[in-house]
This record gives C-alpha cells, structure tokens and sequence, in this order.
C-alpha cells in the first residue's frame, strides 16, 4: 500500500519521469508564456502542490509511535490503488521525448515545450517541496508544520474565506432580508390595509350612489308613466268625449238645418243643385 500510494503522491507532486511532471512543466511553459507573475504563481502553486503530496505520504506511510499496531489492507483497495498506479507509470510516456506530439495530435492544439530553465526551476521545485517536508519530520513537525496553533487554525478553515464570505456576504444579505421582512409587516402591510380600507370605503359609496341612482330612475319612470296616463285621460275625457259630442252635435244640427231645406218648392231645390254644381266645378278646377 506504502509503494502504490507513494507512486500516486509523486505524481502529485510531479516528480520526473510520471505523468503530472510533463503536465505541470507544460502548464508552468504556458504561464511563463501568459506573463512573469502567473509564472510565478504557478511555480508557487507547484511548490504547495510536492510538500502537500510528500506531507500526505508520510503522515499515511511514515514511521509511527513505537508498538503501533498495523493490520493488513482490504483486496479490494490494493487493487484499486494498483489500477490508479498503473495508469500513473504508464502516463510517464508523455514525459518522454515525443510525449508533447501525442498530447497534440490527441487534442489537436498547441502544447509548448518548456525551456532548460523552466525544467530547472521546476525539478528544483520538486526536490525543495520534499526537502521542506524531510526536515519537518525530522524535526518532528511534520503535524504542524512549526506553525503556530492560530495560524494553523487560520489555514485550515480555508485562510478565513468562509469566515470573510460569512462577515462580508452572508450577515449583511441576512440583515437586509430582516430589514425587508419588517418594511413589509409594517409599512407595505398598512400600504396594503389602507389600500384595501379604500377600496371597501369606494365599494360603500358606489353601492349608495347605484342604489339612489336607480331608485330615482324607477321613480322618475313611474311618476312619468302615471302622469302620461293622467294627460291621456284628460286628453280622452276633454278632447276626444267633446269631439265625438260636438261632431254629433253638428249633425244634429245640419239633420235639422237640412230638414227646414225641404219646404217643397221647386226653386229651393234648383238653387241647392246650382250650388252643388258651382262647388264641383271648383274642386274638378283645384283638382287638376
């Protein structure tokens, strides 16, 4: 288990010939090619990447406390960790002279070659990172690292992000939903209360003023309909009675008009049919 692990944590810490040296040294060309402080950073990063790798192997596989009792490790892991170390040693090929080629035809990219000087500063690295954590465990600080207990606190609580994000996202965002929560339940609240009052108070007066509204049309209708019926009867009773009373009246009296007419003597009739004559020869006249 020591040997499997320790082929995989030197691959982490990309240690020649395995595979992550050749990815790391391409990263590290590509940074420098970016610019001089991301080449730096990497190269930091690479630094962190060998001491962490090396710090793991040995507080795993390291010597422990005297009389420390070690048990045999389930199949099942022994054949996965040899699976992961096989496939590691055999990634070692693209470190080898044309590995940049099969990295670029599988990609069909550009894959820059690093310079002497970058593969030195780069195995420099790598034999720094684990020189960094032999003297650590020598000195028995492979634990703490020499560091002090607040500062090791500081860097394993993720060098305060979670506590920065907490102070300077999470708290104020809090305090602002507090904020709105109360906006709500005391001012948008009564807006809402006030609004909806409104609303009743115009649903009052509407209703009165329909009510009245329509009730003064009913009246008015029906006050109408009563006085149209009065006039019509006083119409039939004063004009309609004394028509019919006045025409026959008038018949009256031309029956006796017409009577006194037949006296007997002939003139009288020649007279009237002269008159009806006259009378015909003017209407035939206005006629035409």
């Amino acid at each position: 288990m020591a040997v499997l692990f320790g082929i995989g944590a030197l691959a982490l810490g990309a240690v020649p010939p395995l595979g992550a040296a050749f990815t790391k040294e391409a990263i590290l060309a590509g940074a420098v090619h970016a610019g001089v402080w991301v080449g730096l950073g990497t190269a930091a990063a690479g630094l962190l990447s060998t001491v962490y790798a090396a710090r793991l192997h040995m507080l795993a596989y390291g010597p422990g406390p005297a009389g420390e009792i070690h048990g045999s490790p389930p199949r099942g892991e022994v054949a996965a960790l040899g699976v992961l170390a096989g496939l590691t040693l055999l990634l070692g090929i693209l470190w080898l002279p044309g590995g940049d080629g099969i990295l670029e035809r599988a990609s069909e990219g550009l894959v820059l070659a690093p310079t002497v000087t970058e593969t030195i500063v780069s195995w420099g690295l790598v034999a720094l990172g684990i020189a960094i954590v032999a003297v650590a465990w020598r000195r028995g600080r492979l634990v703490s690292l020499g560091l002090p207990s607040r500062t090791r606190e500081f860097i394993a609580g993720w060098w305060g992000i979670p506590t920065a994000a907490r102070v300077l996202i999470v708290d104020p965002v809090s305090r602002l939903g507090q904020w709105l929560f109360v906006a709500d339940r005391t001012v948008l609240a009564r807006i809402a209360d006030s609004v909806a009052g409104f609303g009743d108070l115009m649903a009052r007066v509407l209703k009165r003023f329909v009510d009245r509204a329509i009730d003064a049309t009913v009246w008015g209708i029906a006050a109408g309909t009563i006085r149209g019926a009065d006039i019509s009867r006083l119409v039939d009773d004063r004009g309609v009675d004394a028509s019919v009373e006045g025409l026959a009246s008038g018949i009256g009296v031309a029956g006796e008009k017409s009577r006194r007419t037949q006296t007997g003597m002939s003139y009288h009739y020649y007279t009237m049919m002269m008159i009806g004559l006259v009378v015909v020869i003017a209407v035939a006249s206005f006629w035409r």
